[in-house]
């Protein structure tokens, strides 16, 4: 029979345990990890951490529109860039659009974006930015 050394999350006292009960003190230590993640998910996001694709993806929706209302404060433009690494479908979308048009369009995250549709991911290849260029923007 094995003995371990653990200490539990509720008071950080060493003790020799079994198996069985280190085996429990991990599967604490894990939840309290999960609660300190949302936690700071929720001070952040204001919603805690998404465990389905679905809830990912709406949060990846509020967070490209919460960039969108960001960068609609300085400018009336904002620029899609996929970066060297982007997909296909997030490279067509590359280019200056209207805020307003974007926020009713809200072509970000791209759902079509292979990395996107890979799984749990709440963002696609591509982000918002300002316009490269000031001529981009007229205002």
């Amino acid at each position: 029979m094995a003995i371990y050394v653990k200490a539990a999350p509720e008071d950080r006292i060493k003790r020799l345990v079994t198996e069985a009960e280190a085996t429990a003190i991990e599967q604490r230590w894990q939840a309290a990890y999960a609660a300190q993640r949302d936690e700071q998910h929720i001070q952040t996001f204001g919603v805690p951490v998404p465990r389905t694709g679905a809830q990912q993806r709406a949060l990846g929706r509020q967070i490209a529109r919460r960039d969108l209302l960001k960068l609609q404060s300085v400018s009336r433009y904002a620029e899609i860039s996929g970066g060297r690494d982007a997909c296909p479908s997030c490279r067509r979308l590359e280019g200056v659009w209207e805020i307003e048009q974007a926020l009713s369009v809200m072509p970000l995250p791209n759902e079509t974006c292979e990395r996107y549709q890979q799984g749990f991911q709440m963002h696609c290849c591509a982000f918002w930015g300002l316009p490269k260029a000031a001529s981009d923007d007229p205002r």
